[in-house]
């Protein structure tokens, strides 16, 4: 996929500027072509790997809030086009696969792709700032060894040194 990108030149490349990408930590992701891939010098990609099997624990898009909102979009969406086609006396108003992608596209635009909305789930999920969030879920703490507890009280210090 990254590769693709590259060749089609679809992300705009920069010196001071690399694309990202946060990708769940599955293990299709630690295969060997992969990981060549993205650890080659002129690729230029900065790539994070999300906690493994805790995709809803840390996937921007998994936010209640965007959830909620491109639900409700959607249906809004289908309402509006049921409603044309009805006003237009269609032989069938009913919904087609055609018309799929443009409602999924009207609702992304209400939901997901709200840029402040994305951002406060990004920071609600930990990425930026880079708090640590992750690391105070009960759930993750449960299955991290007293060791990794005290590592994850040094970074959190070290983190709130370099803030301040």
């Amino acid at each position: 996929m990254l590769a693709t990108l590259d060749v089609l030149q679809v992300i705009p490349r920069d010196d001071n500027v690399k694309p990202f990408l946060l990708i769940d930590g599955q293990k299709s992701r630690l295969e060997t072509p992969f990981l060549e891939y993205i650890n080659t010098p002129t690729d230029h990609w900065v790539v994070c790997l999300g906690v493994p099997y805790g995709a809803a624990l840390w996937q921007v898009g998994d936010s209640k809030e965007q959830n909620g909102s491109f639900n409700i979009a959607l249906t809004k969406a289908k309402k509006e086009l049921l409603d044309f086609k009805a006003r237009k006396m269609t032989d069938d108003a009913s919904l087609k696969p055609t018309d799929l992608m443009p409602l999924i596209n009207t609702a992304w635009n209400a939901s997901f792709a709200r840029q402040s909305k994305n951002q406060k789930a990004i920071a609600e999920r930990g990425w930026s700032p880079l708090n640590y969030n992750l690391l105070i879920l009960p759930e993750i703490r449960t299955t991290m060894t007293n060791e990794e507890k005290k590592m994850k009280c040094f970074l959190m210090e070290i983190y709130f040194c370099l803030t301040i």
